[in-house]
């Protein structure tokens, strides 16, 4: 392992939300409302990937919450071959690129063997991958053989932050806080909504009256700005500022009684506010049409 670096080439594309999200274009060239396409750009060069690359690598609107999740999961993972392995370059990079982009995308027909990766890479990868989805509790507090102290502790603190000690296990702070808050949404949408032909016993998965409903847009972030003294910085969803929502989840949770979907923890990951970033984004992007 190299020394980190805090340089980022994907610095531009982190000032969207989600992060490698764009629109998807017909052919045409018009937008396809709530379609969209996880796309890697340096310097506004759009990345083809060899032959594994397709016209129908798009995700649908029912995929926006999964994409999401992605999006957050491929930022965290090219920053972190960004400090750890700059000297692999660019072309090895990509490799872990396509190896969690067509994984990942529910339409994709390629599977793990199907896609040949470097052995060291491949390592990384699987390691980064494996603590992102389960938590950083399975990481040694100790540096493995050959590995310096000070960079593993650094990006140990920084994945924690980021995803807590069990990821998005079914029981780690972020599911579970999720599962309770959908829950209770139920009975709350069939009481506000008593008229709607909607079956809310299939919440989230439910069928809207109007398409519109499902078709989200990315969204301008801002530049990201790291503190100097900092070199792991996380970055946190959309409107959340360093595990402050821009409302009073405290003062909503005393009135209606019930959670918003955020960690009960002290210090919850960055990503425990993900749902919540998002119902705030829906809320704007209603109300502007």
């Amino acid at each position: 392992m190299s020394r980190a670096t805090s340089t980022s080439r994907w610095r531009s594309a982190l000032e969207r939300f989600p992060s490698h999200v764009e629109e998807a274009k017909g052919p045409d060239g018009k937008i396809q409302r709530g379609w969209h396409h996880l796309e890697l750009r340096i310097a506004a060069e759009l990345l083809r990937i060899g032959p594994y690359h397709s016209a129908d690598d798009h995700w649908a609107p029912t995929d926006w919450q999964l994409l999401l999740v992605v999006s957050e999961y491929m930022s965290a993972l090219l920053e972190f071959l960004d400090w750890f392995w700059p000297e692999m370059g660019w072309e090895q990079h990509k490799q872990a690129i396509v190896l969690s982009k067509r994984l990942l995308q529910p339409r994709s027909p390629n599977t793990f063997p199907s896609l040949p990766i470097d052995p060291q890479l491949h390592a990384a990868w699987r390691a980064f991958t494996y603590c992102f989805w389960h938590g950083t509790r399975h990481m040694s507090s100790s540096a493995p053989a050959g590995m310096s102290q000070a960079p593993y502790t650094a990006a140990r603190e920084w994945l924690t932050k980021l995803v807590g000690d069990k990821g998005l296990e079914s029981d780690g702070q972020i599911v579970s806080s999720l599962q309770n808050w959908l829950e209770a949404m139920g009975p709350r949408l069939r009481d506000a909504f008593p008229n709607a032909p909607i079956d809310w016993a299939q919440w989230p998965a439910v069928t809207w009256p109007d398409a519109e409903c499902g078709c989200r847009s990315v969204e301008k972030r801002g530049a990201v700005k790291r503190q100097t003294e900092e070199e792991y910085a996380v970055r946190w969803p959309l409107r959340v500022t360093q595990g402050r929502p821009k409302f009073n989840h405290a003062k909503v949770e005393a009135r209606d009684g019930f959670s918003v979907g955020i960690p009960s923890v002290k210090n919850p990951p960055a990503l425990g506010f993900l749902a919540v970033s998002d119902v705030m984004c829906a809320f704007k992007q209603g109300a502007c049409r």
